[in-house]
């Protein structure tokens, strides 16, 4: 992930006024980001991220300030958004990115938190379930990758015998049966 201000554009509609942009820049930016694995992640809000500050002819600005962000991370962070927003100080705009924007249009779904209860650990079975999840391999992805799947995998492997100990656990009836 970099975010910045990358003092030159990816192509001429990033840029409004004066003369017309050299394009070997251009395409040497292009090159740089392609040779290091990023990807420019757009934005919302004003287009452009500079203004020179100039008057009427000599009014130019152009979209020099960007987030941009490897396929890897981009994985990771599905839903994030670059937002742009007006800086009365300076002549570049701020860039804020969001990795977890609430939308409006689309609703949230409530996911019931799992807590670990303390007394599970008195059930014979209990180490060895959360061994035999914490095992399980996941082949795909980066090792960082790999935990945050581990971690969304529930701790119910079909080999339980009783549902008892992770439907039933908090209840004065599966204590006693010690199931």
């Amino acid at each position: 992930m970099c975010i910045g201000d990358y003092n030159e554009i990816l192509n001429s509609d990033k840029r409004n006024g004066g003369l017309p942009k050299s394009l070997p820049p251009m395409l040497d930016f292009q090159s740089a980001l392609l040779y290091c694995g990023l990807i420019d992640l757009g934005y919302n809000e004003y287009r452009f991220t500079w203004r020179n500050g100039r008057a009427e002819e000599a009014f130019v600005e152009e979209r020099l300030d960007r987030a941009c962000a490897s396929v890897e991370w981009l994985e990771m962070h599905l839903r994030a958004k670059v937002i742009h927003l007006t800086a009365s100080y300076s002549n570049h705009d701020l860039i804020l990115l969001d990795t977890n924007p609430v939308s409006t249009l689309i609703p949230r779904r409530r996911h019931k938190l799992h807590r670990f209860e303390e007394r599970w650990v008195i059930h014979p079975k209990c180490e060895q379930v959360i061994r035999d999840s914490w095992t399980q391999s996941i082949a795909s992805g980066s090792p960082m990758n790999r935990l945050l799947e581990k971690k969304k995998m529930p701790i119910r492997p079909g080999s339980m015998e009783s549902s008892c100990f992770w439907q039933h656990m908090n209840s004065a009836q599966c204590n006693k049966a010690g199931t």
